[in-house]
């Protein structure tokens, strides 16, 4: 239930509404464990790449591509990028 702005009317909250709050609702929590996480419980580079994967496999037609400092100086990013 949600209150319409305009009428202060209390409202149902429709199937799309209550995806898109769910999916807003995980997206958060996942940013949060992300920020909170210390890189010395796993959360470093290859934390990172492992998060990115496992979210990339949950999304039909999303793909993951991970370039390390090689790929990445070869792609033409400068020293001063890759700090």
């Amino acid at each position: 239930m949600v209150a319409n702005e305009e009428t202060g009317a209390i409202e149902a909250v429709s199937p799309t509404q209550l995806r898109t709050i769910n999916v807003l609702a995980d997206a958060i929590r996942l940013t949060q464990r992300l920020v909170d996480t210390p890189p010395s419980d796993g959360m470093a580079c290859d934390g990172l790449v492992q998060e990115a994967e496992a979210v990339a496999a949950e999304l039909p037609g999303v793909t993951c591509q991970v370039m390390r400092y090689d790929e990445l100086k070869e792609g033409g990013f400068t020293a001063s990028e890759l700090k």
